[in-house]
């Protein structure tokens, strides 16, 4: 946790508005995390859990999320857990999915969320740089742009190829992915690259749900 990089970049989450002290805030997570911890137990998904908070604690207690590299690994691992584990809930046994395409739809997600995860960080170069991340923005200015425009662009590509969807559904996906690119590549405020990482969201739901 970095409140001071929480203030230039998000001043609304609770710690750097003033809700909570950093101190308090350590303290709540462990009952908190005790109770989510307990109700996932209940619902078959306990390992599942503490995997996302090993990638948690690894990314933001450890330090990990200081480097792009770090932050990309664990930022991934985490969602390809938390989409595992949802899918378990959703499922309530892995005869409604077979077990081999939940790996697979992981795996996948994995790997779009570490090659495009960086779209979130355009809009953090400031606080980022004041707390002293090196983030693909920051070392890769003109360069991370382009990469960020062809990673989303190929995805969707690579999901339209591997999905066999057809043109009318293939086409808009496809078309999503060069926009949300186009922006992040072509318009460059800081009120432009929240944009961008809004429509990135939008566009990241589609590639990752499509998995399911």
């Amino acid at each position: 946790m970095n409140p001071q990089e929480d203030v230039l970049n998000k001043p609304w989450r609770p710690i750097a508005c003033g809700l909570i002290s950093l101190g308090s805030a350590r303290v709540l997570r462990w009952p908190v995390l005790a109770l989510c911890l307990a109700y996932s137990y209940i619902l078959g998904v306990f390992w599942f859990s503490i995997a996302l908070v090993l990638a948690f604690f690894f990314n933001n207690d450890l330090g990990f999320d200081s480097h792009w590299l770090g932050r990309g690994v664990w930022v991934a691992y985490g969602y390809a857990m938390f989409d595992l584990g949802a899918a378990r809930v959703a499922c309530s046994s892995y005869r409604c999915l077979p077990q081999e395409r939940l790996v697979g739809a992981s795996v996948a997600i994995f790997a779009i969320v570490f090659s495009t995860i960086h779209a979130q960080d355009f809009r953090d170069v400031e606080g980022d740089t004041t707390s002293g991340r090196r983030t693909i923005p920051i070392i890769w200015p003109e360069g991370s742009r382009h990469y960020e425009f062809w990673s989303i662009f190929l995805w969707s590509v690579i999901i339209c190829g591997f999905l066999e969807v057809g043109k009318p559904v293939g086409w808009p996906f496809v078309c999503l992915g060069m926009l949300v690119g186009a922006h992040l590549l072509l318009l460059r405020t800081t009120e432009d690259d929240r944009r961008s990482y809004i429509l990135y969201n939008v566009s990241f739901l589609t590639l990752t749900k499509s998995q399911d």
